[in-house]
């Protein structure tokens, strides 16, 4: 079943205010993004494109899933670092820099468990704390 045909049959049945879309294993970021484009309903608006990458197995995660994995860094308005808690700061400046290889725009936020958070690396943010639209190449 197509996206536009589970989107119809959803709408028919509830009103959400908000719905998260998680693309890993369905298909990439950008191709999500394009199918909810093309549904033409004026109801739903693209808000965060938000990606959460494991700072830890980033370069492996590029590596072993390749252009879906890279889709979603490309395609992010913002990315969170997860499992960053107990890195090195060198460790974690260059997982940063492999995902700026996929994403330059895209602000990088880490929040190690039981910590405050902190940006890996600034950028403009929308109301929310996330940057509206996308961010990665067009």
């Amino acid at each position: 079943m197509t996206l536009g045909r589970r989107w119809s049959r959803f709408c028919s049945s509830t009103t959400p205010d908000r719905i998260i879309i998680e693309p890993s294993g369905v298909g990439k970021l950008s191709d999500v993004i394009g199918a909810v484009q093309r549904l033409d309903n004026h109801d739903v608006t693209l808000n965060a494109f938000v990606t959460v990458a494991d700072a830890t197995k980033c370069k492996i995660y590029m590596k072993n899933f390749g252009e879906f994995y890279n889709n979603q860094i490309e395609h992010a308005a913002t990315i969170v670092l997860s499992r960053t808690g107990g890195m090195k700061e060198e460790k974690l400046l260059a997982a940063v820099a492999l995902l700026r290889e996929h994403n330059a725009n895209a602000p990088h936020h880490h929040h190690p468990l039981g910590g405050t958070g902190r940006q890996a690396d600034p950028g403009g943010h929308g109301e929310q704390g996330f940057p509206q639209g996308r961010a990665g190449p067009a």
